[in-house]
């Protein structure tokens, strides 16, 4: 779309003199980071229904760059906390001496970097995975240790499923959970509806990994 010399927008696909520019604010989420305010703007026409991104990238750029350094920070700090020394990171993820310390300081890191680190914050526990070399058999312990902890912090909770929006009720200890899952499906006819329910209980032995 082009601006004609009094001003108004032309539609650069159907020559329209109706086309509108609108700028909006919104809050753009950033994984373990604050939001960051950022400006969109779109150019559309009405009558053709053509619409175009118009965001200039150097509008937003300083605020995406703190925002995903702050996130860095945020994690590396996290992992930290969580008993991980950047040393022991570099050793288990194969990354040359004082990478993390580097990331950590200047923010400045690869698509790749930001990807390792988002998985690490996420599951922090496959640093002990890749610290036994990926061993099928303490991935798949460790694993299940990590569910056990994240359902014993639940005494009950709701999730969405296949079968509709599911609750489920967790009881037990680390070493015996016992978990029981009730869901509730409509199903419709052009005359009647019914809900159907059904109920299952299973019994999981967790033997703590040390």
């Amino acid at each position: 779309m082009t601006d004609n010399i009094n001003g108004k927008i032309n539609c650069s696909v159907c020559g329209s003199s109706n086309a509108l520019k609108s700028c909006t604010e919104r809050h753009l989420p950033i994984p373990y980071g604050s939001p960051v305010l950022v400006i969109e703007c779109i150019r559309s026409c009405p009558d053709c229904g053509t619409e175009i991104d118009e965001t200039r990238d150097d509008d937003n750029k300083a605020a995406l760059e703190n925002g995903y350094k702050e996130s860095i920070k945020s994690m590396i700090d996290y992992l930290c906390n969580e008993g991980y020394s950047l040393a022991q990171l570099e050793r288990a993820h194969d990354l040359p001496q004082r990478t993390i310390s580097r990331w950590r300081t200047s923010g400045d890191l690869s698509s790749v970097g930001t990807a390792l680190l988002r998985i690490l914050r996420t599951y922090p526990w496959i640093t002990e995975v890749a610290e036994n070399h990926f061993d099928e058999d303490f991935s798949k312990g460790i694993l299940v240790k990590a569910v056990a902890d994240e359902l014993l912090k639940f005494k009950q909770f709701t999730h969405p499923t296949s079968m509709g929006v599911g609750c489920v009720q967790v009881s037990g200890t680390k070493e015996n959970i016992n978990i029981v899952s009730m869901f509730a499906e409509t199903f419709s006819t052009k005359t009647e509806s019914n809900i159907s329910q059904t109920q299952e209980q299973i019994g999981c032995e967790i033997n703590e990994i040390k």
